[in-house]
């Protein structure tokens, strides 16, 4: 603009004629029109622009990202300060892909940057490490691979930082703010070691790493590291070996085998108490079982009510032979089952295996199962459920697939995640069923809304189109069971089929056009604060995205169900986390402002972010 102010005067000097006037008068038109309608866009949005250029923006998220623009600060995801300097970056979500090449020092004021729930890949830029300012970063659930750069373990301003759920690797920098972090910042990076990630750098994997890497070591000849991790892994054999040994002779003495009628029953003791009765008692029960003890079927086989006194009853599943080869499959497989216990998930009492068919002996549970409760309550004489309970069958879900995900060994995925496989009992609390037996199924003789794993309307598109399954999977069948408990609604409903629909579609079209309230069961309707049905709807559907590596882990998903029922945990928080939270949520909004269902930024942050 000073330029044109200078030609102006140029030529109005040189040509000191009676139409000077008019020439000073066309350069002050020509100015203001540069001012309105050639502004240039400053270098922040440069910066924004060439890092959104080089990704594939799937969704459209970034279309109003423009460069006629002079600053970047009415952009989706982007947040500035007063005098329209960047200082939030939230793209969480927004099903973005490609490399993180953003350049943080030309974002000279930044303070939050969110890129979690994306498909970013490739190393984390070191260049993060000159954003000075930056005191939350989050690129969780993604795809990014390498090493954490040391640079960053310099971001003293750093009060909270995500990367968990990446495929990082390596020994995490110490004696800087990286170090300052509790486990859960680094969860789900199974190749990360150091404190505070609870993996030690000293084991076999990474002596084996450092011997690689080292050019100096003659190939005909051990490296000390080589040797000390060939010593060690001996070593855990030979007391892995002991141990199994020991295991299987004391399982011998625990359980009560009685082998009747050319079948085998065993039973499986609770801790102090005697089974050998018992064992006999199930037995002869299981063996006269009526079509009047039916109480369901699915999948999995047909189950039946057995009581042997008013104190014990018993679910008795019985499951078609998949034939004589898989025997000692089967039953090494229940022996695994029977070490899995969880308050939240149905503990295998037995079972009883003769040359026709087998039977899994189960704890009953009184109450039936969320299917009944939830949709068929009027037929059983029940109230509708409320949503202080519906929240806790939700939790108690969870944190049961959570353990069947990441604490339980072998880790299990449970494939077919529905309401009525999730079973309540005297106190309504939730307990997972049918997990581990997807592998028994005979392709051939499934219920007809079973695949070869898992049921309609609650399968993943990603399982439809490719046949692979992953714990991922199960997260979308629990979305799906969460908006059942929003909706009331069944997910292959009448009302989804007439509009070929599911009710995926169905919510997410709602709540686009603005109607949320629409979406919920008119039972909890004013009977619970919006905020909290519209975090749980977020949660829902981050559950049920399309893209797998978008949605969050049922680790994650415990932790947002927990905030929402008030059972914040904050002991593994620095106090300058907590503190920062609690001023932050005061300063600006961690969601971006065009999604609709994140209204809340407890739906996403308390210490942690999710």
């Amino acid at each position: 603009m000073r330029k044109c102010f200078r030609l102006c005067h140029y030529l109005a000097s040189a040509w000191m004629g009676r139409h000077s006037w008019w020439v000073l008068l066309l350069c002050i038109v020509w100015t203001l029109l540069e001012g309105r309608f050639i502004s240039a866009l400053n270098d922040e949005g440069h910066a924004l622009l060439e890092f959104s250029s080089r990704l594939n923006d799937t969704g459209g998220n970034l279309v109003g990202w423009n460069s006629s623009h002079s600053t970047p600060c009415g952009w989706s995801g982007v947040g500035c300060s007063e005098d329209l300097h960047v200082v939030s970056v939230n793209l969480s979500g927004k099903q973005l892909e490609g490399n993180l090449t953003l350049d943080a020092t030309r974002l000279v004021q930044l303070q939050l940057l969110n890129l979690s729930s994306n498909v970013f890949r490739g190393a984390i830029p070191s260049l993060l490490g000159n954003a000075a300012n930056l005191s939350i970063l989050d690129v969780s659930n993604n795809v990014l691979r390498g090493y954490l750069p040391k640079e960053l373990d310099s971001l003293w301003a750093l009060s909270f930082l995500n990367v968990s759920n990446n495929e990082l690797e390596g020994t995490l920098p110490q004696g800087g703010v990286l170090a300052s972090f509790g486990s859960s910042s680094y969860w789900g990076n199974e190749l990360l070691c150091g404190n505070p990630t609870g993996r030690t750098c000293g084991n076999f994997r990474y002596l084996l790493e450092k011997t690689d890497a080292s050019a100096e070591t003659p190939a005909n000849q051990l490296s000390v590291g080589a040797i000390v991790a060939i010593c060690l892994s001996a070593f855990l054999v030979s007391k892995i070996t002991l141990f199994s040994i020991w295991y299987c002779r004391r399982r011998k003495k625990r359980e009560c085998e009685v082998k009747l009628s050319g079948g085998r029953m065993v039973m499986f003791p609770l801790t102090g108490q005697a089974v050998t009765p018992l064992s006999k008692a199930v037995l002869r029960k299981t063996q006269k079982l009526r079509p009047q003890d039916i109480i369901g079927s699915g999948g999995y086989g047909t189950v039946y009510k057995i009581v042997l006194d008013d104190l014990s009853a018993f679910a008795v599943k019985k499951m078609t032979k998949c034939g004589t080869d898989r025997d000692l499959g089967f039953e090494r497989e229940l022996q695994t089952l029977a070490d899995v216990k969880h308050r939240n998930l149905v503990t295998l009492r037995g079972y009883y295996a003769t040359p026709e068919i087998n039977f899994l002996i189960y704890d009953l549970m009184p109450n039936g199962n969320l299917e009944t409760i939830l949709h068929d309550y009027a037929n059983h004489n029940r109230e509708p459920i409320d949503w202080e309970l519906r929240l806790r069958i939700a939790l108690g879900v969870a944190r049961g697939l959570s353990y069947l995900h990441y604490d339980c060994i072998p880790h299990i995925i449970h494939r077919d995640i529905k309401c009525s496989n999730i079973l309540l009992d005297d106190d309504m609390e939730a307990h997972v069923a049918d997990f581990g037996l997807a592998k028994f199924i005979n392709t051939h003789e499934t219920h007809v809304t079973t695949m070869a794993a898992g049921t309609l309307g609650y399968l993943p598109p990603e399982y439809l189109e490719t046949g692979k399954i992953t714990e991922k999977g199960d997260v979308y069948s629990f979305g799906i069971v969460l908006l059942e408990l929003l909706t009331g609604k069944r997910p292959k409903d009448d009302d989804f089929r007439d509009h070929d629909f599911n009710i995926v579609d169905w919510a997410n079209a709602l709540r686009a056009e603005g109607r949320p309230e629409d979406i919920f069961d008119e039972n909890i309707l004013g009977a619970v604060l919006d905020e909290d049905l519209l975090t749980t709807l977020n949660i829902a559907l981050q559950c049920t995205n399309e893209m797998p590596k978008t949605r969050p882990n049922m680790h994650h998903i415990v932790k947002m169900l927990q905030r929402l029922q008030g059972e914040d945990d904050y002991s593994f928080c620095s106090s300058r986390n907590l503190s920062h939270k609690i001023s932050l949520d005061s300063q600006f909004s961690l969601s971006s402002s065009n999604t609709a269902s994140s209204d809340s930024p407890r739906a996403f942050y308390s210490c942690d972010v999710v």
